[in-house]
Formats: structure tokens, C-alpha cells, sequence
């Protein structure tokens, strides 16, 4: 194939992770070696880049309704996490390092429970906290944004952790095709607990 990859933030993140097990769940041997670059740019030009024709695919965190709206004319969504994943994506995870969880039970209770009743709230009135987060970011990084690409995301329902959903990870971040691939097998209790969430 020799096609050139662009993605956002890192590049052994989620963006170039799924496109390597869409192809591997596809049949594809060795996913890794189908690529002949893999480059991270900002998320906010990984469209234009492609647009360009600096690089063929680019792996995006936006929702495909959004690039639906913006590109719908010049750009095609091959596929999006959801045809990998299913309902086990999505949201759903916090990370705080054990000993300060330990030391902090009760503030690592209360940010937890605020988190799970914060994304509940999301996920009952997403146009009415859109508009929130993107007045709020607006009036944070004030001209660094583009207003089109706003959106929320859906979260796990009262912020409960799944251990189908976190065992996908474990499978997908521990498969040696993987860019960066975890060194040491992790099982769900060494990595995630719903001990602080009120509502499990």
C-alpha cells in the first residue's frame, strides 16, 4: 500500500492505533508496514493537510457529522472508531496515580462523582452543554479555535468504568503490531476501579 498516515497529538495515539486494527480486523498482515509515514500535525489542520495532498489519510478525533457539515464535498470517511469498536467505545476514564489515590480517598471520591454527574448532564442535553463548552473554550483561547468543529462527546453512562470496554484496550494497546505497545500484560484490576464512584 505505501500510503502516508497523519495524526493528532502522538504517534502511537488512538487516531493511528484504529486505523492499524481496522486493517488487522480486515484481514491485513502486518498493518504497521503498510505505511509509509506516519506524522502527527495539530488536529485542527490534519483536514487541510489532507486537502492539500501532503499526506493520503489522516485520523481525526472529530465526529463524522462534523466533517460531514465542513467537508463533505472533498474529503471521504473511510471509517470511524465506531466500526471497530462498536458500543464499547466512547468516554469513559480518569487517571490519577495510585499513591496520590490512596493518600486523597476523599477527594479522588469527589472529583469522581462530579465527573460522572457532569458527563450525565452531557449526555441529557448535549446542545445546551455544547454551547457551554464553546463559550467557555472561547473565552479561554479566543481567536486559537475554529467554532465549526465544536462538539460533545458521549459518555459512559453515572461514569462507570466497563471492564469490556477497558479490556478492548488492554487487547488492542498489547498487540506487538501496535506502534507503542504496552511491555508488561495488564489485567482490568491493575489498571481501573469503580471503588470512588458513588453511583456503581
Amino acid at each position: 500500500m505505501g500510503k502516508s498516515i497523519a495524526t493528532a497529538n502522538a504517534v502511537g495515539g488512538c487516531t493511528v492505533g484504529f486505523p492499524l486494527e481496522y486493517m488487522r480486523q480486515g484481514g491485513v498482515k502486518d498493518p504497521l508496514d503498510k505505511f509509509s509515514s506516519n506524522v502527527t500535525v495539530p488536529e485542527a489542520e490534519l483536514v487541510p493537510t489532507l486537502l492539500r495532498g501532503d499526506v493520503d489519510i489522516v485520523g481525526t478525533h472529530l465526529v463524522p457529522r462534523v466533517v460531514e457539515e465542513n467537508y463533505g464535498d472533498e474529503v471521504k470517511i473511510v471509517f470511524s472508531d465506531y466500526d471497530i469498536l462498536g458500543d464499547l467505545g466512547g468516554d469513559m476514564e480518569w487517571y490519577m496515580r495510585k499513591d496520590y489515590v490512596e493518600q486523597n480517598p476523599d477527594i479522588v471520591k469527589r472529583f469522581v462523582n462530579a465527573i460522572a454527574k457532569t458527563n450525565n448532564f452531557i449526555d441529557d442535553n448535549p446542545a445546551e452543554a455544547g454551547e457551554v463548552y464553546k463559550e467557555e473554550t472561547i473565552n479561554t483561547y479566543k481567536n486559537s479555535i475554529n467554532e465549526k468543529f465544536f462538539n460533545v462527546r458521549h459518555y459512559a453512562e453515572d461514569g462507570l468504568i466497563r471492564e469490556t470496554h477497558t479490556q478492548l484496550w488492554i487487547d488492542l494497546l498489547g498487540n506487538p503490531g501496535q506502534i507503542q505497545q504496552f511491555k508488561t500484560k495488564l489485567t482490568f484490576d491493575q489498571v481501573a476501579t469503580n471503588e470512588y464512584n458513588a453511583l456503581s
